[in-house]
């Protein structure tokens, strides 16, 4: 299956089988960040800006994910940086063979916000698909962390 539940289906697989590498922190977790939304992300876009969103997401439906990731690069002109353009951009340049673009753009998300789980669950799986064993096993243990403390999907 390559559809996008795929790494989370193989990281909860993994999380059930391979015992508890981190032990859950004593400490308080600090405050819950607000992460913007697909949809809050949608209603900020202009009537052109939907209509691009609209032609990537049927690009992918289509399996034309180099197109995807084309309508996604350009997309990042207007919204440098932004997490949700880039986690849909790194799953679609996965599907069409660069996990490299995802790793790049994928790792300073998880630096800068280590419970996103999204973010996060990507990067392990384009580092696996790169083959980059010390980066997937940093993300397989950092997805357990994340899970031993309640931030990834039951």
């Amino acid at each position: 299956m390559r559809g996008r539940s795929w790494m989370l289906a193989v990281l909860l697989a993994i999380a059930s089988v391979v015992p508890r590498i981190c032990i859950a922190q004593t400490s308080q977790a600090p405050a819950a960040t607000h992460r913007e939304s697909t949809q809050e992300f949608i209603a900020r876009l202009n009537l052109q800006q939907k209509l691009q969103f609209d032609d990537a997401a049927t690009a992918y439906k289509e399996k034309r994910f180099g197109d995807a990731v084309a309508i996604y690069k350009r997309m990042l002109n207007d919204f440098p940086g932004d997490p949700i353009l880039l986690k849909f951009a790194s799953e679609d340049s996965i599907q069409a063979g660069d996990p490299g673009f995802a790793v790049n753009s994928l790792k300073p998300l998880v630096q800068a916000d280590p419970d996103d789980w999204q973010a996060a669950a990507l990067l392990t799986r384009s580092c696996a698909e790169l083959g980059d064993k010390p980066c997937r096993d940093a993300g397989i243990a950092h997805m357990l962390d994340l899970r031993s403390r309640g931030l990834t999907p039951p």
